[in-house]
């Protein structure tokens, strides 16, 4: 199953379950964990 419009690395990427595991990670911590907190940051577009 590949997407012929991206290159083999993108598609390993994509297709790959190597990393399903990140999804989980954001309800890991909480904001009390924190140390230090940040201002967020606006990037340029």
């Amino acid at each position: 199953m590949n997407n012929k419009d991206v290159n083999e690395i993108t598609n390993i990427n994509a297709y790959s379950k190597s990393l399903d595991f990140l999804a989980d990670e954001a309800n890991i911590y909480s904001v009390s964990d924190l140390k230090k907190k940040f201002p967020p940051v606006d990037f340029p577009q």
